[in-house]
């Protein structure tokens, strides 16, 4: 009977055992079914921020390539534009040499009071007249000081090209005067 009651009693514990472990592999399962659950929500609430973040990186490719097109066109601008002023600078520069070939500065002259316009100009007809020896048949279109000093220069605005050479070959004898002549 000892026998029956040992074999009674390691079959109650091993009934026990059983129910244990069933029960411990219900709760397992039960914690495994809600781990996976909750990685599921996890993993939908991930999956929904990588699709927005798929989007915004796909705006943001967009805008890049725009920006990146409107780049490209404002450089072909901008090369047009600069071949446009480098064009009209070359022209610019052309027209101003134009007009100062017409043009001669005479320096070394003193200012005589209240001078005006027209007694520059006769001034300047004497020094060519008399000191230079050149004719009377010279045309001078404009002549003024270019600034408000005593000793300020004058331009003397030649429109022949014959006139101007005249005058600059015949500035040599100025030299012993405090007189100068540049183009």
């Amino acid at each position: 009977m000892e026998d029956a009651a040992v074999e009674y009693t390691q079959e109650r514990e091993r009934e026990s055992i059983d129910g244990d472990l069933k029960m411990l592999i219900l709760n397992m399962a039960a914690e495994i079914k809600s781990l996976g659950e909750r990685i599921d929500i996890r993993l939908t609430k991930i999956e929904t921020r990588l699709d927005d973040w798929d989007m915004r990186f796909c705006n943001i490719e967009e805008m890049l390539t725009k920006c990146i097109e409107s780049q490209q066109a404002t450089e072909k601008l901008a090369s047009c534009n600069s071949l446009k002023v480098n064009e009209l600078e070359a022209r610019v520069e052309f027209f101003e040499a134009r007009l100062r070939e017409s043009h001669l500065v005479f320096y070394g002259i003193e200012r005589e009071g209240d001078e005006n316009q027209a007694d520059c100009n006769l001034k300047i007809q004497n020094i060519i007249r008399d000191k230079m020896e050149i004719g009377d048949d010279l045309k001078i279109t404009k002549c003024h000081r270019i600034s408000r000093g005593s000793n300020a220069p004058v331009l003397v605005v030649v429109p022949d090209y014959a006139d101007r050479a005249k005058i600059f070959k015949n500035a040599y004898i100025l030299r012993d005067t405090k007189i100068s002549i540049r183009l």
